[in-house]
């Protein structure tokens, strides 16, 4: 602030002396600057207050004078200039120069007065991502105003002073990011946002049995998947499943190749693939009728039986084969290594009676698998023997 002679008497002596012209003539002068700092936020910086400043200039009485800008910015703005003390708005970063004007007759009589407006930057950022799955890559992007120098801070240890840094995230947890951004007089300004980084769940599973014959033999896959609330199975044949412990019959033999993928309730996954887990190997099968209709035609010397005469399998792949046949009582009636001959309904030499009979089956397959089967049949009895004389 400038201080000089009183006004007044510099203009008595201007006018003893018949001067007339422009004098600076210094007088009390202040001025002085209001913040333009704005609280701090995330998202797009918004500008906060505009550079505002109070000018006070000597009260000139009876006379009359006005404010001068010496500068060309047309942002600068008087609440009014034509008062002593008077607001200013719209100053610029740097030096701002005032003057303060009295005319009186041919007398102009001046003095200067400068603030400087120190710009404080407000800090502020965008980030691509706030939440996901480790390890979680997120690009900031800043969008300070007025800023010059920037200091991140990630939450997990690590700093930079990039402006538009990325950073990845390698373990789960919630990350407080911040952005400092310094300014004149050691005012600074801040932003900042918490990075959410979730956990993944961990595939796994097993199956029994993991040697199968078909196509009777089912798999049973157990889930021991941990962290997860959804699942999808690939059975290596095309097939799929999104139940939590499916079973599985496979059709052809061959090695199958599995894999499940599983995720958590955040949507984070993984997958896990088991190749060759799964052997299918070809089992064969064996089938027996429910009833059967046995007769018996005497043709000399030759005995022909009808097809449904006889109780015997449908089969395929049987290399060895034990059939007991039994009454009611549990009498043994009939047994057989023959899988091709068959019970003919007789017991004694004659047809026997109509009823419930269980019979019991039990062999091995090629494929090396045993096998057992037992049941009910009956016997539709025809006494219809032919007999020739």
């Amino acid at each position: 602030h400038q201080r000089g002679e009183n006004l007044e008497n510099g203009l008595q002596e201007a006018e003893r002396q018949g001067i007339s012209g422009t004098f600076q003539i210094p007088f009390p002068v202040q001025g002085q600057t209001q913040g333009s700092e704005a609280d701090t936020h995330t998202g797009p910086a918004q500008q906060g207050f505009p550079g505002l400043g109070q000018l006070i200039g000597g009260n000139p009485g009876r006379l009359s004078g006005h404010w001068e800008y010496l500068g060309v910015a047309s942002t600068v703005e008087f609440a009014d200039s034509s008062n002593y003390s008077t607001m200013v708005k719209g100053l610029v970063p740097g030096v701002n120069t005032f003057r303060w004007v009295i005319v009186t007759d041919d007398c102009r009589v001046y003095d200067e007065v400068s603030i400087t407006y120190k710009v404080v930057p407000t800090a502020g950022f965008e980030a691509n991502y706030i939440e996901g799955c480790v390890p979680l890559t997120v690009r900031f992007t800043d969008q300070t105003i007025n800023g010059t120098t920037y200091n991140w801070d990630f939450g997990d240890g690590t700093q930079t002073t990039v402006r538009n840094p990325s950073h990845t995230y390698t373990e789960p947890g919630n990350y407080t990011v911040s952005l400092m951004v310094p300014g004149p007089d050691g005012k600074q300004s801040n932003a900042s946002a918490i990075i959410r980084v979730y956990s993944l769940p961990e595939a796994s599973f097993s199956a029994s049995p993991q040697v199968v014959y078909v196509p009777d033999d089912k798999v049973h896959f157990i889930n021991r998947s941990t962290d997860a609330t959804k699942y999808y199975w690939e059975f290596g044949d095309g097939s799929t499943s999104e139940e939590k412990n499916p079973s599985y019959v496979y059709t052809d033999p061959g090695l199958y190749t599995v894999s499940l993928s599983v995720w958590n309730e955040h949507g984070c996954g993984a997958d896990t693939t088991k190749y060759s887990f799964v052997e299918a190997r070809r089992g064969g099968f064996i089938v027996f009728p429910n009833t059967f209709a046995p007769r018996e035609y005497a043709d000399g010397a030759n005995t022909i039986y009808e097809l449904n005469a006889k109780f015997r399998p449908v089969y395929q792949d049987v290399v060895t084969f034990h059939l007991q046949i039994f009454n009611k009582w549990g009498q043994l009636i009939y047994e057989t290594d023959d899988i091709d001959n068959g019970w003919d309904g007789r017991f004694d030499g004659k047809l026997a009676p109509q009823g419930v009979y269980v019979w019991t089956a039990t062999g091995k397959f090629e494929s090396g698998k045993e096998y057992s089967k037992s049941g009910t049949h009956h016997p539709i009895i025809k006494n219809n023997e032919k007999n020739t004389a």
